[in-house]
């Protein structure tokens, strides 16, 4: 699906919840409205530990709306989640993180129940239709927590995920652990790898790319892309299907085009549709506590050929084009920063591909988030940390039961 450059301004810090209401049989949903307390926990949350009720009205999910009971049962359908077994946020993080359900284009999602473990409500999320495609979906995950609020980090809690169809019934359900971090206790955390005299990528964890959002002059999202994400295009063309059953095009046939010369339409000419698409299949960092850095990032993309098409069976044919691309350079970066200095090597290699910016710096043991500003937009990219299970050139998003 196509990013449209117009989105709706995007609130993910937060939480649109309905009025409860509680049915017989099927519950029943309202419209979201907004939470007075800023989804922030309410006026008088205790200290300490939390309820599971307390913890589900921090949650911040766009166009959430809120749920009397417990979760549906689930069929085990056999989806896949982008998370093993932790979903790391970071306290007050301004989008949250993404979560992408893989259901190999058998399914239809159209959103997905959330739900603390034990709580006495839960959420119903419409996907994110800007970053949905033909194999998976997604939505935002965020927590919104007042300063005033005593929580000890990192705090833990379990959650569930159940995506469903659009008759609301569940498709698969996923059982996980939440994971707060609070930037502020970053110091103890790994952000660099002790040099080892060569800028190669280490072998036990990478800052891997999750996504990035752009915000233009009003502060609204016109740009979103998260990681593995298909830019699509399409259009239009066609060839020519000949007596004999074969195909050919204009620059092999002469008599291949869509008009004859006195205007008359030429019975041959089919019309095919060719859809490309353009894909980061990953993008890793790694920074050394001498101050280098170093960047690796492959993309996909598809070229149509028309001379391989099948016209008579209406089958365009496409190569694959697979880029890797290497990049190192000096960072500043030292502990307890809050602003990232970066400066690649320009002439070896040469910068090419997907690059970082200088910018604003947070961080904690389990995600990085840069921010810039460029041409008078904001940019944000979001890192999680990338525990190494195989060669770079096998990465992808990693889905898990």
């Amino acid at each position: 699906m196509k990013i449209q450059q117009t989105l709706t301004k995007v609130c993910f810090a937060c939480a649109l919840l309905g009025i409860i209401v509680l049915s017989c049989e099927d519950p029943e949903l309202e419209d979201p409205v907004v939470n007075n307390n800023g989804n922030n926990g309410g006026n008088n949350i205790p200290t300490g530990n939390f309820t599971s009720d307390e913890l589900s009205e921090f949650l911040s999910l766009k166009e959430a709306k809120r749920i009397t009971g417990t979760l549906p049962e689930a069929p085990d359908l056999q989806l896949k989640i982008n998370y093993k077994d932790t979903l790391y946020l970071m306290k007050n993080m301004s989008n949250g993180i993404h979560v992408e359900v893989r259901h190999f284009g058998l399914y239809d999602i159209t959103g997905f129940y959330i739900a603390v473990e034990n709580s006495s409500f839960y959420y119903d999320v419409p996907v994110m239709e800007e970053a949905a495609q033909d194999s998976s979906d997604v939505f935002f995950f965020n927590m919104g927590i007042a300063e005033d609020v005593d929580m000890d980090f990192p705090y833990n809690f379990p959650i569930k995920i159940l995506p469903h169809d659009q008759n609301g019934d569940p498709l698969d359900a996923f059982d996980k652990e939440v994971t707060i971090e609070n930037p502020e206790a970053a110091d103890n955390c790994s952000f660099t790898h002790a040099f080892t005299g060569k800028n190669e990528h280490p072998n036990d964890w990478w800052w891997s790319w999750d996504y990035t959002l752009g915000f233009d002059y009003n502060d609204e999202v016109f740009y979103f892309e998260p990681n593995s994400f298909k830019k699509v295009s399409s259009y239009p063309t066609g060839g020519c299907c000949n007596l004999d059953g074969t195909s050919s095009t204009v620059a092999n046939d002469p008599y291949c085009f869509e008009k004859y010369s006195d205007g008359s339409s030429n019975p041959n000419w089919r019309s095919i549709d060719v859809t490309h698409y353009f894909q980061w299949i990953y993008d890793v960092l790694w920074f050394y506590d001498n101050g280098q850095f170093g960047q690796e990032n492959l993309s996909m993309q598809t070229n149509y050929r028309p001379s391989k098409s099948d016209f008579c069976k209406g089958m365009p044919a496409y190569d694959q084009d697979i880029n890797q691309f290497i990049k190192t350079g000096t960072h500043d970066f030292s502990p307890g920063a809050d602003y990232l200095t970066i400066t690649y090597d320009v002439t070896d290699p040469p910068v090419f591909g997907k690059i970082i910016r200088s910018g604003n710096l947070e961080y904690t043991c389990n995600l990085m988030v840069l921010s810039f500003d460029l041409e008078g937009q904001k940019w944000e990219m979001v890192f999680r940390k990338y525990i190494v299970q195989g060669t770079l050139i096998t990465i992808r998003v990693k889905y898990h039961d």
